[in-house]
C-alpha cells in the first residue's frame, strides 16, 4: 500500500516537474519574442531620432515654414515617447519573464529533488517488503514442516 502511494507521488511529481518545465520553455519562447520586439523597438527608436535630425537640419535651412517645422517635430517627439514608453513596457514584461524563468527552474530543481527521496523511499520500501517476504516464506516453510 504505500508502495503504491510513493509510486503515484513520485508520478505526480514528475508529471508536476514535466508540466513545469514546458511552462519554463514556454516562457523562454516568449521571452526571446520579447527580446526581438525590443530590438525592433529600439530600431524604431534610432529611425526617428534620424528622422528628428533631419527635421532639425530642414529648420535651419529653412526648407520648410516654422509652423509646418513644429508640427512635425512635435508629431515625432509625440511618436518618440510612445516608443520609449511601449520600449519600457517590452523590458519590464522581459525581466518579469526572466524572473518567472528563474523561479520555475528552482521549482523543477526542488521537484527533482523530492522525486529522488521518493524514489529512494520507494527503493527501501521495496527492500523491507522483499525482506519480510523472505521471513513470510520461511516461516511458512518452518510450518510445514
Amino acid at each position: 500500500m504505500e508502495t503504491e502511494q510513493l509510486s503515484k507521488e513520485s508520478d505526480r511529481f514528475r508529471h508536476q516537474a514535466e508540466s513545469l518545465a514546458e511552462e519554463i520553455s514556454t516562457l523562454r519562447v516568449a521571452k526571446e519574442k520579447l527580446s526581438i520586439q525590443l530590438e525592433e523597438r529600439e530600431k524604431n527608436f534610432l529611425s526617428l531620432q534620424q528622422q528628428h535630425e533631419k527635421l532639425v537640419t530642414a529648420v535651419d535651412s529653412n526648407t520648410k515654414s516654422s509652423a509646418e517645422i513644429r508640427d512635425e517635430r512635435d508629431e515625432l517627439m509625440k511618436k518618440m515617447q510612445e516608443k520609449i514608453i511601449e520600449t519600457e513596457e517590452l523590458r519590464h514584461a522581459r525581466d518579469g519573464l526572466a524572473k518567472s524563468e528563474k523561479i520555475r527552474d528552482k521549482q523543477v530543481k526542488e521537484l527533482q529533488e523530492d522525486n529522488i527521496k521518493l524514489a529512494e523511499q520507494l527503493r527501501e520500501s521495496r527492500h523491507e517488503v522483499c525482506v519480510l517476504c523472505m521471513w513470510e516464506s520461511l516461516i511458512n516453510i518452518l510450518v510445514v514442516r
